[in-house]
């Protein structure tokens, strides 16, 4: 069974970043995204019922409350109009069109938007954009879930709400990302 989920994971994987480095633009993007997402599940979905068993994970006692999953939900909502915006960019040279006046002449400059986002690149592919969304989605779950409701400060300096405070920090975060894109820089969602 662990023998046959990893070889049917690795297949999937595989094409996963074969769809992403043979695609001249008219492949799906999406094809490569549920690849990948499909081998990494049968992976370890093959190792975890493998080794069940042997499986011990005792997760942190977690205080996971309906308002932590809403705040979750309105991240993971702006992550994914981020991530549409960005395929707005990969697929298409979006134009920026601002006016200026030098001594009373009005002047049209245009130019064209690109990747702002260090980590990607200015001119990512669309399985690199994928990766990098799917990978971040996990991640704020991850840590979000992990995260204590609260932390107490040492010589009685008070407490804070640790995933509540991160959930905000990123939902703001987000929430201004966004409306810069689609203000600023006039981007809609593509598919």
């Amino acid at each position: 069974m662990l023998i046959t989920s990893i070889v049917i994971g690795l297949i999937a994987l595989l094409y996963a970043f074969w769809v992403d480095v043979h695609s001249d633009g008219d492949r799906s993007p999406t094809r490569a995204c549920v690849a990948l997402g499909v081998g990494l599940a049968v992976v370890l979905a093959g190792i975890v019922s493998a080794h069940a068993e042997d499986f011990t994970f005792d997760p942190p006692k977690s205080d996971w409350s309906t308002p932590d999953t809403w705040r979750e939900g309105a991240f993971q909502g702006l992550w994914l109009i981020d991530a549409l915006q960005t395929h707005t960019i990969v697929k298409h040279e979006t134009p920026v069109i601002t006016y200026s006046t030098v001594g009373g002449t009005l002047y049209k400059t245009t130019s064209y938007n690109y990747e702002q986002n260090t980590i990607l690149g200015k001119d990512p592919t669309m399985g690199a954009v994928n990766r990098f969304f799917i990978v971040g989605s996990a991640v704020h779950i991850g840590i979000s879930y992990l995260l204590p409701d609260t932390v107490t400060l040492p010589f009685g300096l008070g407490s804070f709400s640790t995933r509540k405070d991160w959930q905000y920090v990123t939902i703001v975060n987000e929430g201004v990302t966004t409306l810069h894109n689609k203000f600023v820089l006039k981007l809609g969602v593509g598919f």
